[in-house]
């Protein structure tokens, strides 16, 4: 049991680790004053406008097949309603000052669902890792339109904020995905030709080093002498690493799941860090950028100890 667990813990550091260089990298850019701060909000422009979508919809376009997964829908819907719980349960931990907290429940709520999550999966299943990464992709078809709606919503809350109308939810990467799913499932997407999609694709790859390098740039810019206040971390940790991977290994045991592939994915989803692009919309619509950024480091440290202590516990016991 103690070599099953350092096992699956080294493995799954060893993805983390790999993240966190490049964010070590580009803080410590940002602290030589080689990358400016007007760098950062282009790259972040970029992301969100071009790079992110373009990988929605690229993916969703090429890897999504309804008639050879009957129950692909079950996916998106896991996608839908585990923000929604997660939220409930931060809600909990922070009853009385509800606005106050939104970018803290953002933290809480929502996981780095494809970008830490896959590097794991590769490693973790190298010889599973194509239906591995269709999970995901399925998945991040009903997460990606919360997280960049509600998400967005509660990330962006700052002392100025005004009261969203629907179009502010409407933004580029919620259109790529509804957009590819819909020309999906009227059958358009085999007739669109390889010399359209392989561009997009190409943009596509550029969204996950570019958004980790927008992380790290921005948590280089922060004042670590301003950190969030302690009870309000605990808190954070609490709902993200302890209640809601505990919440999904039961629900997983009320259904009377064995151990597989699909039960591995829900809880490495369950236990995942922070969403980066959490930060990139910080960067680009406003926010608490010191609460988040900081915030955003504390969790990804823990991440190295928490993620592979749940996996683990998965194979393990279930």
């Amino acid at each position: 049991m103690i070599e099953a667990f350092f096992s699956t813990f080294f493995g799954n550091a060893q993805a983390i680790a790999k993240i966190l260089m490049v964010v070590l990298l580009a803080g410590i850019l940002v602290r030589k004053n080689i990358i400016k701060q007007q760098d950062i909000k282009s790259l972040s422009e970029l992301t969100v406008t071009i790079f992110l979508p373009a990988m929605i919809f690229s993916n969703v376009m090429v890897s999504f097949n309804p008639e050879t997964k009957s129950d692909w829908w079950l996916f998106p819907l896991i996608g839908i309603f585990m923000p929604l719980i997660n939220l409930g349960f931060a809600i909990l931990f922070f009853p009385k000052s509800f606005k106050q907290n939104q970018p803290v429940l953002a933290i809480s709520v929502f996981q780095n669902a494809a970008y830490l999550v896959l590097p794991i999966g590769k490693l973790l299943f190298p010889e599973q890792f194509d239906e591995f990464a269709l999970y995901n992709f399925l998945f991040i078809m009903g997460f990606n339109p919360m997280l960049w709606s509600v998400g967005k919503y509660l990330i962006t809350y700052n002392d100025n904020y005004k009261k969203p109308v629907w179009t502010d939810l409407v933004t580029p990467p919620l259109v790529a995905n509804l957009l590819a799913i819909a020309l999906v499932l009227l059958k358009v997407n085999t007739y669109v030709p390889a010399i359209i999609m392989e561009p997009i694709a190409l943009t596509g790859s550029a969204t996950v080093p570019v958004a980790t390098f927008v992380l790290g740039a921005t948590i280089g810019g922060i004042s670590f002498s301003k950190f969030p206040p302690v009870w309000v971390t605990i808190r954070v940790l609490i709902i993200k690493f302890l209640l809601i991977p505990i919440a999904m290994l039961l629900v997983i045991k009320i259904l009377h799941l064995s151990y597989s592939l699909f039960v591995a994915f829900l809880v490495i989803e369950a236990a995942a860090a922070p969403a980066t692009n959490l930060m990139v919309m910080v960067r680009k619509y406003g926010g608490n950028l010191q609460l988040t950024g900081s915030l955003m480091l504390i969790m990804y440290l823990a991440a190295l100890l928490f993620m592979p202590l749940w996996i683990t516990i998965a194979q393990l016991y279930i």
